[in-house]
């Protein structure tokens, strides 16, 4: 009785052990830490919270292009505006779905952007700080609060990320590199927003200014090479009036049409007019003002994040500029390129932080850049096979751990 009591604990033991290395090796397979999957399963709590925020404490100006853009999925009413009109007919594929209110759509539009986010993060990378944590759970925060709703600022999220794979593609050089954002923002600005094309002819500059920077250049020569950006950048706003009046009236002309909407967090000029020289001496004021908005903090503490969100983001922009490399240079341009062209053309705190907030993998790869070589989070121990059958550790020289840290 005592042999099959012994031996049936030992049959359990070995079936313990084979299921156990099993889910080794899956982890393996798929390169996933256990820490990552835990911290980062806080993203669908987080989610939630945002959602309910949204439905219950946003006033109704926020569904407002929501709307828009149902009524045109639903009742075929086109408003004759790209920026529009452009999402709408993307979106209607999904029309079957009977997706026509504001909640209904955007819990949907939550529900499969939220896994997607998930996975990309989950996969992205394997070791990450405690911050680089806390900026995923601000943008996912933000994401759902303001983006992952039929409306399109989803649909600019989706070609971000697309345009994020085609500049991680290793056989493509640096210079093919800058013809396919330029190729993307250039494609934008006929079919979605006009102003975009500023971003298409600063993202070339940018790239040439800082392929002189190396991690020795000293911080006079970064401020030249930034002054000479911001120069080129008023030179090619005025070559778009020649090149693209649309685009260029809207940049020009867009807070001073837009300051009879009185948003909570607008952006008022400090010098009123419309003509060329004072929108340029309006955007030095307007774009420190927009990396760093402590101004918002005087309309209300649930401002507060997104405070501590534009903040943080500004911050490692900065200290990009300490660690440009051939492998990082063109997204850094296209980070800073795309950061110009929202100073000049949101009207108000949050439209910025909602369209800053569709960059997240270019921003998380900024951020883990900067952070290299900074000490990463590990909860919970990612044993190896030998951890797991002892015959392995015997059989082994280095009877030690082995963890992913994350």
């Amino acid at each position: 009785m005592g042999t099959q009591t012994l031996c049936k604990a030992s049959d359990r033991i070995v079936k313990g052990n084979a299921l156990n290395q099993k889910g080794v090796s899956m982890l393996n397979k798929l390169k996933v830490s256990r820490t990552a999957f835990v911290m980062l399963l806080a993203i669908f709590p987080i989610a939630v919270v945002a959602k309910f925020y949204e439905y219950n404490y946003m006033g109704s100006n926020a569904f407002i292009l929501i709307n828009y853009v149902l009524r045109g999925i639903y009742g075929g009413v086109l408003t004759g505006r790209n920026s529009l009109d452009f999402p709408i007919k993307i979106l209607s594929v999904f029309r079957f779905l009977d997706l026509n209110t504001p909640r209904s759509s955007g819990i949907f539009c939550a529900v499969i952007m939220n896994i997607l986010c998930f996975l990309i993060f989950l996969f992205y990378k394997k070791r990450y700080t405690i911050d680089e944590y806390v900026f995923i759970y601000l943008t996912i925060f933000v994401l759902n609060l303001m983006v992952f709703d039929f409306n399109k600022d989803i649909i600019q999220f989706c070609i971000i990320l697309i345009l994020y794979m085609l500049l991680s593609i290793e056989r493509l050089n640096n210079i093919q590199k800058i013809f396919v954002c330029s190729g993307v923002l250039l494609f934008e600005s006929i079919f979605f927003r006009s102003y975009y094309i500023l971003a298409g002819g600063l993202t070339p500059m940018i790239f040439v200014m800082l392929s002189g920077i190396t991690p020795q250049t000293n911080k006079k020569n970064i401020a030249l090479r930034i002054l000479c950006i911001v120069i080129f950048f008023f030179v090619v706003i005025y070559a778009m009036k020649f090149i693209s009046y649309e685009a260029y009236d809207e940049l020009v002309t867009r807070r001073d049409n837009i300051e009879r909407l009185k948003a909570n967090t607008q952006i008022t000029n400090l010098f009123k007019g419309t003509s060329y020289a004072t929108f340029c001496m309006n955007y030095f004021v307007n774009l420190i003002r927009c990396l760093f908005p402590l101004e918002i903090f005087t309309k209300g503490i649930q401002f507060v994040i997104f405070t501590i969100y534009e903040l943080y983001i500004s911050l490692h922009i900065i200290l990009s500029l300490r660690h440009i490399t051939k492998e990082n240079i063109v997204k850094i341009s296209f980070i800073l390129a795309y950061c110009m062209m929202l100073a000049a053309s949101e009207a108000d705190f949050g439209t910025f932080v909602r369209h800053q907030s569709v960059m997240a993998i270019f921003y998380l790869y900024m951020i883990t850049q900067n952070n290299s070589g900074r000490k990463t989070l590990c909860l919970i121990r990612q044993y190896s096979e030998k951890d797991v059958n002892p015959s392995v550790s015997m059989l082994s020289s280095d009877n030690g751990i082995k963890r992913y840290k994350l």
